[in-house]
């Protein structure tokens, strides 16, 4: 009987697109969960206090011209060495940078990689993230339009390329649907990605 494959599944999306939601599932599935901008959360939560979305855009900006665009990715899968999970999600890539070390760090380590994006329309998006009341959110449609943006990018180059990430899956989730809908979709995928 052969060994099934170890997979390495990375997720991308705007703000409310159910990123987390879809991690949380995978994780509910035996997945290992690294979460990209947790550094970076960490970092801007011990600078800034309650930091805002720009804030944490600022110090990651600031960060990453010194240490380079991948490095959030870098600190996050330093562990991946030592783990001893057999499949691994990974939440947040945001630009083409941390998708290319985040892919050959896969590779490497004998894992398949597979890249989903998570698209759903801007209204839903915001009505998604107004609800969750996560500090930092925006929470007038002007500033998330504005960070939507930003986090969109401007082809493969720069701090965040949200719109080059979602062209570049493997993948395309339409997360608008509900919660069921979501798990199916992503259970899906993983099966298919095993074969």
């Amino acid at each position: 009987m052969s060994e099934m494959k170890k997979l390495m599944i990375a997720l991308v999306g705007e703000s409310g697109a159910g990123k987390s939601t879809s991690s949380a599932h995978l994780a509910s599935r035996g997945f290992h969960l690294v979460t990209i901008a947790a550094n970076l959360r960490a970092e801007a939560t011990a600078r800034f206090g309650i930091p805002s979305r720009e804030q944490v855009q600022q110090h990651a900006r600031e960060t990453q011209a010194t240490e380079g665009n991948d490095i959030y990715a870098v600190k996050a899968l330093a562990g991946l060495k030592q783990a001893t999970h057999h499949d691994i999600v990974v939440d947040g890539l945001r630009n083409s940078e941390e998708l290319a070390y985040t892919r050959a760090l896969a590779a490497k380590s004998g894992y398949g990689f597979a890249l989903i994006a998570l698209r759903v329309p801007s209204d839903t998006r915001f009505d998604r993230v107004v609800s969750r009341r996560r500090d930092g959110d925006p929470i007038s449609r002007e500033v998330f339009d504005l960070a939507d943006q930003k986090a969109m990018g401007d082809g493969a180059t720069g701090f965040q390329q949200n719109g080059y990430l979602m062209d570049a899956a493997d993948h395309v989730i339409r997360n608008t649907g509900d919660l069921t809908e979501l798990k199916t979709r992503l259970d899906t995928i993983i099966e298919k990605e095993r074969t």
